[in-house]
């Protein structure tokens, strides 16, 4: 026997496309609502963000907006909106840090539908607890898909070092958030941390063949495209109607 036919083609690693995408939407629905918000004074706008109107008129979440006035399109339009570059920087970290190993172990469709929904749950939570804030950042997202980590190293018996470094990652976060000016929206942070928990045991209590696998991806495709389209369909036509229409 040859040993030098004996090794295995290395294995094939999938690009993490949907993280990819989304860190790119991320930057230029930035730069995009920083320049239409800011003209005049862009580059304080894109340090420091759009300010509380600004934000509203790009989509940021609002308890009043979204449940008197029924623009719930802004509990998915508010998580690809940040305060400034800094925001949009650590939000992106973390994206890239987590997103590719989720994408890669839930697949593609699921893992979009995961970001989105933990999103949702976020500033749901967020409205409900903290109706006078105006809020936006893709850290629901991002707490979500932490949650969603620590419900699979749970439920695949990974070390308890593991497992605690994703707690000790949650702790530190919202301590951050609670020192006094932080401006950080804990209670969106809390509702995608429990939304990515649940999703995540959820898929990783489903049976693990590849026709299911395929199934599950291909619905969540679709139904991730569909809450996507209302987000920010909706969004670019109201920004679109107040930053322009209105100003004539």
């Amino acid at each position: 026997m040859n040993d030098g036919d004996s090794s295995a083609p290395p294995q094939r690693v999938e690009t993490p496309v949907v993280t990819y995408s989304l860190l790119l939407a991320n930057l230029l629905i930035w730069a995009v609502t920083s320049y239409l918000v800011g003209r005049g004074q862009l580059l304080h706008t894109l340090a420091d963000g759009p300010g509380v109107r600004g934000l509203i008129a790009v989509g940021a979440n609002n308890s009043d907006l979204v449940f008197q006035y029924g623009e719930g399109w802004r509990l998915i339009s508010a998580s690809f909106l940040h305060v400034g570059f800094l925001h949009l920087v650590f939000n992106s970290l973390a994206l890239w840090i987590y997103g590719p190993i989720l994408e890669r172990e839930f697949g593609k469709g699921s893992f979009l539908l995961l970001y989105l929904v933990s999103g949702i749950g976020g500033y749901l939570l967020s409205s409900r607890m903290s109706p006078e804030a105006v809020s936006a950042g893709a850290s629901a997202s991002v707490f979500g898909l932490i949650g969603a980590l620590w419900s699979m190293l749970k439920r695949r018996n990974a070390p308890d070092a593991a497992k605690q470094t994703v707690i000790w990652i949650i702790g530190l976060n919202f301590i951050w958030g609670l020192q006094p000016g932080s401006n950080i929206d804990n209670w969106a942070h809390g509702g995608g941390l429990l939304t990515g928990l649940a999703l995540g045991f959820a898929l990783e209590s489903l049976p693990r063949t590849k026709v299911l696998r395929v199934s599950l991806n291909v619905t969540a495709s679709l139904v991730s495209l569909a809450l996507l389209a209302y987000g920010l369909g909706n969004a670019m036509a109201f920004a679109r109607y107040v930053l322009f229409s209105q100003n004539g």
